[in-house]
């Protein structure tokens, strides 16, 4: 099985797939069952982003933590709020719209981790993360997998 290819993928297509040739997209009967994207989303906080989280808590709290990048903070604070709006709206999101997104919908506590993360993003200024940053982006991420869980 390939994870590339998940509910999330095929709603994308569907919705906003673009014909370059061949079919118009909408003539394909491209699956896009919400509760099918819903399960996704709830499996893939559940699993991968859950164990993203502790592995960041982990190491955060080690006498000396490692290095972390930008892109690790990107990643790490953008990729579970697009989960997190797609259980809340049914639709797909960037990453810069989950951060929008994340700035009217999570707690303040969040709202400057993600503003710098959607600084980056758009800078692409990669530089480093502080170990606060990246303790933040745990906790936000947790965040998001109660807020679903909840709902669900």
């Amino acid at each position: 099985e390939c994870f590339e290819i998940n509910p999330i993928t095929w709603y994308t297509l569907a919705t906003y797939g673009v014909t370059v040739r061949g079919p118009a997209v909408e003539s394909l009967g491209i699956p896009i069952d919400i509760e099918a994207r819903i399960r996704f989303v709830v499996d893939n906080l559940q699993g991968y982003w859950r164990g993203v989280a502790d592995g960041v808590a982990a190491a955060c709290a080690r006498a000396e933590p490692p290095a972390f990048s930008a892109a690790d903070l990107v990643w790490c604070a953008l990729g579970p709020l697009r989960l997190h709006y797609t259980a809340f709206t049914g639709d797909v999101t960037s990453k810069r719209g989950a951060g929008e997104h994340g700035l009217t919908a999570a707690p303040a506590a969040f709202h400057e981790v993600l503003r710098e993360a959607l600084a980056a993003r758009a800078t692409g200024e990669l530089g480093p993360a502080t170990t606060e940053q990246m303790r933040v982006t745990a906790a936000l991420t947790e965040w998001c997998i109660a807020e679903v869980a909840a709902a669900r």
